[in-house]
């Protein structure tokens, strides 16, 4: 029983100087190991830095170009986190995950390179331009992305499945390969062009479980595939399509092969689409048809009994 109790001890010491130890933000540049508590820079994602509620004005944490920033990992929970120089903030083989305060960049962008990790659970991100690069990956459940200018990709993926996405340029530039998914509730708005191709690029967006939507003022569907899975409640609304810079319709990108359901076309586009206006959703699986066909039977049974 004593050794018992000796370890619990043992065991809560350990966590309790784990958390008193842990490598926080004092203020500055994120890339200077002296402005962290711990005196080095901090670069394991499983215990990342951290940037609190105590990081604002004077104390903020900022972002420069004269030092490197390869290698970090970062957890903002609160705080402010800014750049301000010339040019465009890189973060190279970074793990960064903001779950509150707010990170921006006042330049011209920032990127996100080279297998780095860009987690959105929370807070606000404001960018004048937002690219990914070498598989790199940004996955979002909460939270904001602002943008005043364009959302890139080259051989890398976004992940959406909540929070808000605005676009003030175009989204989905890109020189290579870039994916798109969307799951949950993500509003992904978009001012510009939805799909800007450039070196036969290629694009796949996939359109998952839940019910969010995607609204832009023109779809360009150059060597773009887009895959709905059944039951998804998206909306995905396109003032214009172009593809291939040629007007088109949702049943032409169906026709052409780069509209499918469940990554298939077994059906006919009328059997697996509808549309409405300038919007595109896919239409509910039989079994759920059958189940508001009953409800439905049920309403009017239940109606008759009341009106008797």
């Amino acid at each position: 029983m004593k050794k018992y109790k000796l370890s619990t001890i043992v065991v809560t010491v350990a966590l309790l100087q784990s958390a008193v130890f842990a490598d926080v933000l004092i203020s500055g540049d994120i890339g200077v190991a002296g402005n962290w508590s711990g005196g080095v820079l901090p670069t394991d994602p499983s215990d990342p830095g951290i940037i609190d509620s105590s990081n604002t004005g004077a104390s903020r944490g900022t972002i420069t170009n004269s030092t490197a920033r390869s290698g970090l990992a970062i957890k903002q929970t609160g705080g402010e986190l800014t750049f301000t120089g010339f040019g465009t903030s890189n973060f190279d083989d970074v793990d960064y995950e903001i779950t509150g305060g707010t990170f921006a960049s006042t330049s011209f962008g920032h990127k996100i390179l080279n297998g780095s990790v860009f987690d959105i659970n929370g807070g606000t991100v404001n960018v004048v331009g937002f690219g990914m690069e070498g598989s790199s990956t940004l996955n979002m459940s909460s939270g904001s992305l602002n943008l005043n200018g364009d959302l890139t990709t080259k051989t890398s993926v976004y992940n959406f499945s909540g929070g808000t996405v605005s676009v003030g340029g175009d989204a989905l530039k890109s020189w290579n390969t870039g994916t798109l998914n969307f799951s949950g509730s993500t509003t992904f708005d978009v001012a510009g062009q939805f799909g800007v191709n450039f070196w036969a690029s290629s694009f796949a967006v996939n359109i998952g479980a839940g019910n969010g939507s995607i609204s832009n003022a023109t779809l360009e569907a150059d060597s773009m595939t887009i895959d709905w899975i059944t039951g998804s409640d998206y909306s995905f609304t396109a003032s214009s399509i172009l593809n291939g810079g040629s007007a088109a319709t949702w049943e032409d990108l169906w026709t052409a092969g780069q509209l499918t359901r469940d990554g298939t076309q077994s059906a006919t586009f009328a059997e697996d689409f509808n549309v409405a206006g300038d919007t595109l959703t896919v239409v509910p699986e039989p079994a759920t048809l059958g189940l508001v066909a009953s409800a439905g039977v049920l309403l009017m049974v239940f109606r008759r009994r009341m009106m008797k």
